[in-house]
């Protein structure tokens, strides 16, 4: 499928939502009928490191349209959740940024250093299944399918935002919430 036809489906507004609209536009014709239910590649609390990266990922942002690559599409799927200005691009490499500024993904302990797993979190995002082979091969079928299956996930899960035991913030971060009034950060 061409680049300009992937954004347009991606970034219109459709009436039936993002998600069904992906599916029946993208996925379905490529793959016809399958079993639509979410891949659970995930765990719950690999779900909300995820969310409080792209949480973090629109922090710095600060409104600006943020450009993804590669094995960043969960992040895709979680911008089209909120309708979140993003520009996608299947190309090789797992990058985000937002004008001129690089945000560090690659590096999930810097932001969340107490998490134990957050390492394998990274490395496991890197291998998500994908819709595109990036050397111009066609993807296998059953790859393309959980592919599809996770985008399933990633847009329906209902993970906690947060992880309160892990205190994924860091310290500066704390203090400038809490000076902001949130009495739900610990310091």
């Amino acid at each position: 499928m061409e680049d300009a036809k992937i954004k347009e489906i991606a970034n219109s507004k459709m009436k039936r939502g993002w998600l069904r609209e992906h599916i029946d536009t993208f996925v379905k014709p490529v793959v016809g009928e399958f079993d639509e239910t979410p891949l659970g590649y995930f765990t719950t609390d690999e779900h909300t490191v995820i969310k409080n990266v792209w949480r973090s990922i629109k922090s710095r942002a600060k409104g600006r349209k943020i450009n993804l690559t590669g094995k960043m599409y969960i992040f895709e799927v979680l911008a089209r959740r909120e309708n979140y200005p993003t520009e996608y691009t299947n190309s090789v490499g797992a990058r985000v940024s937002f004008g001129n500024e690089l945000f560090e993904i690659f590096s999930i302990e810097k932001y969340f250093p107490t998490l134990s797993f957050s390492h394998n979190l990274w490395l496991k995002i890197l291998n998500t299944p994908s819709y595109w082979d990036f050397f111009g091969l066609d993807t296998p079928k059953e790859e393309f399918v959980n592919a599809a299956r996770l985008t399933i996930e990633m847009y329906k899960n209902t993970a906690p935002a947060f992880i309160d035991a892990a205190n994924p913030l860091t310290f500066t971060d704390r203090i400038t919430r809490r000076l902001n009034g949130d009495k739900n950060v610990r310091i």
